[in-house]
């Protein structure tokens, strides 16, 4: 890039910045108005033929300030342990957009086998079509750390780099419910190197004024965009969500 090049860049940056500035009132940095929640399902977790492989359980817990999110949550199944939690920090532009970024960790233990540690750091994007579609995605570098316990003498960790990225689109029909339909690289307990894409279709419904049922069907598929692509398994998950 010449020295030209990353003038202008560079104005266009602070011009950007400037107009933000003034026009703060078209901006909202944070939110007043706290909302905790707490959810806990259980996943149906089936091979490429169907049969059933397992069933973990998980629980998460949430704090959100609209622009300012936290999550946390932890899947446990037979010998496998996962916790993951997320950070997002988003202004909120117009009222329509949000723009920031999303740091995220994850941890896997497979007891006897392996430990699995991921790093994600980048863009997060979402956009409000109006009050019944909104469309929201991120955009990070991946870093992974594996000790296979079965090297671990001769090559402590295995470290990869990649990145990764998630689309969802957000439809509600009527008030209380909420239509998903998305795709992404990873989910919140499983994290492929790119890319072995997850696709999937939910639906939450508020059937109280703090609780809401919700479920998702997803699918996974390998060597995507080859010949030679397959379905490597499919979940069904439901789950139950409080809300203060």
């Amino acid at each position: 890039m010449s020295p030209f090049t990353k003038k202008i860049g560079i104005l266009c940056l602070l011009s950007l910045l400037f107009a933000f500035c003034a026009h703060s009132e078209a901006v909202k940095w944070i939110s007043s108005d706290p909302v905790w929640s707490i959810q806990s399902g259980v996943t149906f977790e089936t091979d490429k033929n169907l049969n059933l492989d397992s069933v973990p359980v998980n629980l998460m817990a949430g704090f959100s300030l609209s622009q300012f999110q936290v999550l946390a949550g932890i899947q446990s199944q037979t010998s496998i342990f996962d916790f993951s939690g997320s950070l997002i920090y988003a202004p909120t532009f117009f009222n329509q957009l949000n723009l920031g970024f999303k740091s995220l960790f994850h941890l896997k233990h497979y007891a006897a086998e392996y430990l699995e540690i991921d790093f994600m750091q980048g863009l997060y994007v979402m956009y409000r079509l109006n009050r019944r579609l909104a469309f929201d995605s991120d955009f990070s570098l991946h870093m992974k750390f594996s000790q296979i316990y079965s090297i671990e003498d001769s090559m402590p960790w295995v470290k990869s780099n990649s990145f990764s990225f998630r689309f969802e689109t957000l439809f509600n029909p009527i008030a209380d419910l909420t239509m998903s339909l998305g795709v992404a690289s990873y989910t919140m307990f499983r994290y492929n190197l790119f890319f072995a894409p997850n696709y999937w279709l939910g639906a939450e419904y508020q059937f109280a004024d703090m609780f809401s049922i919700g479920t998702k069907a997803l699918v996974e598929y390998v060597d995507m965009y080859t010949l030679s692509a397959n379905r490597r398994l499919f979940d069904f998950e439901v789950y139950v969500k409080l809300e203060l």
